[in-house]
Order: C-alpha cells, then sequence, then structure tokens
C-alpha cells in the first residue's frame, strides 16, 4: 500500500494506492470525504454504485479502462461519478479537466457539512 499526501492543493488529499485501498482505516486522521476511484470493463456505473455502498464512500469516480481513448496510457478520460443522488457522466476531456470537475464535486460535498463533520472509516 503507498499511500500520498497532497498538500499543495486548496485542501490537503490523502491518496491511497492498493489493492481495496478504501478498506483501510486511518484512525488517527479523521476523513472528511471518502472518494473512491474504480477503473472497470463493463457495468461501471452498477460496480461504481455497489463500491459506493460497500465501501461507504461519498462519492466513486469511475472509467472504463476497455475504451483506447480515454484512462490509461492516454492524456484523456471520460469517467462516471458516483454519489448519493445518483451517476453523472463526464464527456471526453483532459485529466486536468477531469480532476477539476471531482474536485468541483468534492468542494460541493464539503460545503453541505459543518466544518466538524468526520467519518471513521
Amino acid at each position: 500500500m503507498k499511500t500520498l499526501l497532497y498538500g499543495a492543493l486548496p485542501c490537503a488529499a490523502l491518496l491511497m494506492v492498493g489493492p481495496c485501498a478504501l478498506a483501510q482505516q486511518y484512525p488517527a486522521k479523521p476523513i472528511r470525504l471518502l472518494i473512491g476511484f474504480a477503473a472497470e470493463t463493463h457495468d461501471v456505473v452498477a460496480y461504481a454504485q455497489g463500491k459506493l455502498e460497500k465501501k461507504a464512500a461519498d462519492l466513486i469516480v469511475a472509467n472504463d479502462v476497455s475504451r483506447g481513448d480515454a484512462g490509461f496510457e492516454v492524456d484523456t478520460n471520460a469517467v462516471t461519478i458516483v454519489g448519493p443522488e445518483g451517476a453523472e457522466a463526464l464527456p471526453l476531456q483532459s485529466k486536468t479537466r477531469v480532476a477539476a470537475e471531482i474536485l468541483d464535486r468534492v468542494e460541493k460535498l464539503l460545503a453541505k457539512r459543518p466544518a466538524e463533520t468526520t467519518r471513521s472509516g
């Protein structure tokens, strides 16, 4: 498991990379939002919705890695952001733009929560 902390963002982002990273718990650091990423080859939205519930995540960002124009080894991606209010498919765009779209959703979720709200895995 590799854990990366990016503090240069408007808010710190903790990224865990490894098998079932969302299943790990960090009791010393409360998590304000839990965002998961899923790479799927079929039934992308259905699998993402299942992971959203199973992992008790706030959002799952899913992409169809069977596409040749999106995902790995290309500069573009088309993802579906799955949350409690449903699924939102984003069109094919640069990975930088996809990241900005994800951060926009994170900002909206944070704005809905009181400052003291935390999650405990």
